[in-house]
């Protein structure tokens, strides 16, 4: 795995411990520290020693970032951490998940991630399939969203559960589906990925809110 390109997610801790909290993929390396370069550097060092290279010659490293929509609900919002959209999309999103009553984010938690949170991830359509899977492992799933428009022009979000193969879900609606059996690649972009899921939901009568894709 040494030249594997390495994503690692920085969480922000709102419940005591480290202010900041890491852990990576491939690679799993875990780690916290107090402040984000602490993390940075401390995460850098840990995946020097795991891969047993110099920190000059580390695979080229993805990183992201992670905040909790509100504290103690279990649905955390992720984005690059030079993102210029994140924040404008973390606070959106924080104030959609405060604004619904608790039974109405229960979905959220039918495809969880690994740890057992509900990841949002926020996407352009433009995006690739491969920028959000990933960042998944396979026993993870996490919920693309994405600002969209409705038939009479108005706005909405789109959101659409990826799960890896080894994920575990709630869904029992028959409403999955592989994306490889709808022609989808990681190249694909996240507008055909959307319209595919959502095309295919309609032909088969279901929500179409959960897909598969190999991790």
């Amino acid at each position: 795995m040494a030249n594997d390109t390495q994503t690692v997610v920085y969480r922000s801790s709102m419940s005591g411990g480290p202010q900041w909290q890491f852990y990576s993929m491939p690679e799993s390396v875990v780690g916290g520290a107090d402040s984000m370069d602490s993390a940075r550097a401390q995460y850098r060092e840990a995946l020097a020693f795991s891969l047993e290279v110099g920190l000059d010659h580390l695979p080229p490293v993805r990183e992201l970032v992670e905040h909790e929509a509100s504290k103690g609900s279990g649905v955390w919002v992720r984005g690059a951490i030079d993102s210029p959209s994140y924040d404008n999309a973390l606070k959106f999103l924080t104030r959609y998940v405060e604004s619904q009553p608790a039974d109405e984010i229960g979905w959220f938690f039918e495809q969880p991630a690994a740890s057992g949170d509900a990841i949002l991830v926020p996407v352009e359509f433009e995006d690739t399939l491969q920028s959000i899977t990933s960042q998944m492992t396979p026993f993870d799933s996490v919920w693309a969203v994405a600002q969209g428009k409705d038939p009479d022009g108005s706005e909405m979000l789109v959101w659409l559960a990826l799960g890896g193969s080894e994920a575990v879900s709630d869904d029992d609606s028959g409403s999955s589906v592989n994306l490889a059996d709808l022609g989808l690649t990681p190249d694909s972009p996240m507008i055909d990925v959307f319209k595919r899921v959502i095309d295919n939901a309609q032909q088969m009568h279901t929500e179409g809110k959960y897909a598969l894709a190999t991790v």
